[in-house]
């Protein structure tokens, strides 16, 4: 079951999008994001999506030589 968006949902999502589109909203996007990113708990995250990953690199290039 969804649940019920207040009425004022499109305006402020639309709003919100016209928003990071300015220059001031790009800039607070990229510099919220840097700071995101140097979190701890965020780089650790980063870090076991990457080791994990890793692994299947070697295959993808071995399937694309053996096709």
């Amino acid at each position: 079951m969804e649940t019920p968006l207040h009425k004022y949902y499109e305006s402020r999502k639309l709003a919100r999008e016209r928003w990071r589109k300015t220059d001031h909203g790009k800039k607070w996007t990229q510099d919220y994001m840097r700071a995101y990113r140097k979190r701890p708990e965020v780089k650790a995250k980063y870090h076991e999506y990457y080791v994990k990953n890793k692994m299947n690199w070697g295959r993808i290039t071995e399937s694309r030589h053996e096709q």
